[in-house]
């Protein structure tokens, strides 16, 4: 009887083996999940707002004789908004792009000074849009980047001079074109939505007239700068 009880016994241990291996099999943890890298390829669009402050710098003179000569300075200042779009492609961890933008903006200052036999005038700069485009390089660390730009920017910007108190004579108008360069942060909050912080420094050129009436003001050569700095935040296709 021992024996056919101990033969019983390893018989049912046997059988039981696989099963309890296969439970023990279904049982076992799933292996980890291994993270993706985010990727910056892609097209985007997007939009802005910022704040701009400036330079607008010059000498004023006899408009005839090209004498007396002063210096003046304006400082214009005011808010800006627009939109952005680029695309990016990754070459890990270098990222390379090319952008376009537009900003409409409220930018304006005044300036003053003497001229032609202490005649006061006054200046006054106001840039009302500008544009560029641009190529992009950058360093990626997942879903963080950090870029410069730079490239081509002209704008819809004036500065108009008037004897102090009086209604403007004259109106520079600048809608050449200049260069632009900056460096901002970018950061990929989703898959597709990306948020940024930029600063930018746009160079407008240097743009003058000459007044040929005797003791009326002329002026040297007007030079429009702009630094911004804005918000932005775009969608990656």
């Amino acid at each position: 009887m021992k024996k056919i009880l101990i033969a019983c016994i390893g018989a049912a241990a046997f059988c039981g083996a696989p099963a309890l291996a296969a439970d023990m099999a279904v049982k076992a943890p799933p292996p980890p999940v291994v993270a993706t890298a985010y990727s910056w390829t892609g097209f985007y669009i997007g939009g802005d707002i910022g704040y701009g402050w400036g330079q607008s710098t010059g000498v004023l003179n006899d408009g005839i004789f090209n004498t007396s000569p002063v210096p003046y300075t304006a400082d214009p200042k005011g808010i800006i908004g627009g939109g952005y779009a680029g695309y990016n492609y990754e070459i890990s961890p270098f990222v390379v792009g090319v952008e376009a933008d537009w900003q409409a903006a409220d930018v304006s200052g005044s300036g003053t000074g003497i001229c032609c036999g202490g005649l006061s005038y006054t200046m006054n700069s106001k840039i009302s849009s500008y544009s560029s485009l641009r190529g992009r390089l950058g360093f990626a660390q997942d879903r963080w980047l950090v870029f410069a730009t730079g490239g081509w920017a002209w704008g819809d910007a004036k500065t108009s001079y008037s004897a102090t108190g009086a209604a403007p004579f004259y109106t520079n108008k600048i809608d050449g074109s200049g260069a632009t360069v900056g460096a901002g942060f970018e950061y990929a909050v989703t898959n597709n939505w990306l948020a940024r912080i930029e600063y930018r420094h746009t160079d407008f050129g240097s743009h003058g007239f000459e007044n040929l009436t005797p003791c009326a003001c002329g002026e040297n050569g007007n030079r429009l700068t702009l630094n911004d700095i804005r918000l932005g935040a775009a969608y990656k296709f």
